[in-house]
């Protein structure tokens, strides 16, 4: 029951993270607002997420064939890729402090697992085990 417990408060946190994210994010020099249609409308692209500050966004992509986490830059620039594996990525949520994205990792036939990767791809962990419920 108490990982029951600790799983929903995660749950709860992504959700309120999530909604406190509304950043209108500016593409440099134009000035129009960079809108969601046009960072999915980019081939391979299955789910995204604008960093607090709403310089840098985060986003999954299958083209090289498997769920991979990328950053890039809302300006534009380079991709970065953080994160890998076979396992299906989503619900993309940053923390408050721009620091972490968390992301629910899960197989065909699971729940899923809630990660954590830093924005720089240099460390990640598992915050839940799907066995612990």
């Amino acid at each position: 029951m108490k990982t029951y417990a600790v799983r929903l408060a995660a749950v709860a946190v992504i959700f309120l993270i999530s909604i406190g994210v509304g950043v209108v994010v500016t593409q440099s020099g134009g000035g129009a607002p960079l809108m969601p249609e046009q960072v999915a409308a980019a081939a391979g692209i299955m789910e995204f997420d604008l960093s607090p500050d709403g310089k840098t966004a985060v986003f999954v992509s299958g083209q090289s064939g498997t769920p991979e986490l990328w950053t890039v830059p809302a300006a534009g620039g380079s991709p970065r890729r953080i994160a890998g594996g076979p396992i299906q990525k989503k619900q993309l949520r940053w923390s408050p402090d721009g620091e972490w994205i968390a992301y629910i990792a899960a197989g065909p036939t699971d729940a899923g697992d809630l990660w954590i990767v830093s924005r720089d791809g240099s460390s990640q962990r598992a915050i839940s085990s799907n066995s612990d419920i």
